[in-house]
């Protein structure tokens, strides 16, 4: 199996531009349950579904997209949003891409906000891991070496072209 353990904040959900908490959004639930036939929409607040409409850089999306398509590879939530959100809920947020599916499980809350450990232990408890890749922005190059993907403020053309090199061997 091969897993991306993604991180959501400076990868997908650029720093620099952000949407204000404060700012009032609107949803009709039941229309983007039925659209996007994901019934954990109803528990997402109007914040995260702006987030995810409208906050995420489509540009990554569609990017994290072809890499998961050319590699075959799976989503392991490392994001911090993984404290805030079940894995339903973080489902739902990647519904508005179709890539809900892709999304098979979170690391653990046990380390608290510590990413290496939680990603060391998913690595140990699931063997039948063959390649990983760990994006993040955060460089973690220290401890995952060659299977780190630092992305600056987005996952961009670079952090897919070394995503999808270290996928594919």
């Amino acid at each position: 199996m091969k897993v991306i353990f993604l991180d959501i904040d400076g990868v997908l959900y650029p720093c620099r531009k952000r949407i204000s908490p404060y700012t009032t959004f609107r949803f009709d639930r039941e229309q983007l349950v039925k659209h996007y036939q994901c019934a954990a929409i109803r528990d997402l607040s109007d914040y995260d579904l702006a987030c995810a409409q409208n906050g995420f850089a489509h540009s990554a999306i569609q990017l994290l997209k072809t890499l998961i398509q050319k590699s075959n590879a799976v989503i392991v939530i490392s994001s911090s949003w993984k404290f805030s959100h079940t894995l339903p809920q973080l489902k739902a947020l990647f519904a508005y891409y179709a890539l809900q599916n892709a999304i098979v499980d979170s690391t653990s809350n046990d380390y608290g906000f510590l990413k290496t450990p939680a990603i060391r232990a998913y690595l140990k408890d699931h063997p039948n891991i063959t390649q990983y890749i760990v994006v993040d922005d955060l460089n973690m190059e220290n401890e995952f070496h060659e299977h780190a993907i630092t992305c600056p403020d987005l996952f961009d053309e670079a952090c897919y072209q070394k995503a999808l090199n270290v996928l594919s061997h």
